[in-house]
């Protein structure tokens, strides 16, 4: 989640495993969820955050992982959910609070410092270039796909051309 208001964006800091000081939030789908809302659930579980669901950023698919299993690391933009401040001088913009058990440490990261955090001593090659491409304003979109007898569901696609059926 990126606040454009202040130049800032989401960071957590693991218990455990923390190869970089700041990392994006991230998590595990549950059995039958639904992308976008996996994306939301475990933003808000390790850091209290409520957020919408934007788009997917990139993907990005590795092997060799938990139970030697392979992996999709989906990387998505989320939309603050930012309400009316009391004086209804602006957006409120909550803190975020660690979960407990999992998070260390959860904060509102100057974009500049994250920055930083991700090239530094040899980088972090996947987020160097999904946070390339998100400057870059390139995402993948969503629409919702109804089908007879079916739960609606999402699809992930690059563009759309109102004249192509």
């Amino acid at each position: 989640i990126y606040q454009y208001c202040r130049n800032e964006i989401l960071c957590v800091r693991e218990l455990n495993t923390n190869y970089r000081r700041w990392k994006i939030p991230t998590g595990l789908a549950n059995l039958g969820e639904q992308l976008d809302e996996a994306i939301v659930r475990e933003v808000m579980e390790e850091t209290g955050i409520q957020s919408e669901f934007k788009s997917v950023l990139a993907v990005w698919h590795k092997h060799g992982m938990q139970f030697n299993r392979s992996d999709l690391y989906f990387a998505c933009e989320l939309q603050l959910n930012e309400g009316d401040n009391e004086k209804g001088k602006g957006p409120t913009i909550s803190e975020p609070v660690a979960e407990k058990g999992e998070i260390s440490e959860t904060a509102w990261v100057p974009l500049e410092e994250y920055m930083k955090v991700i090239y530094e001593g040899g980088g972090h090659p996947v987020m160097q270039k999904i946070m390339k491409l998100r400057l870059q304003d390139t995402y993948i979109k969503q629409s919702i796909i109804t089908m007879p007898g079916k739960k609606p569901s999402p699809i992930y696609h690059i563009s759309e051309h109102d004249n192509v059926p």
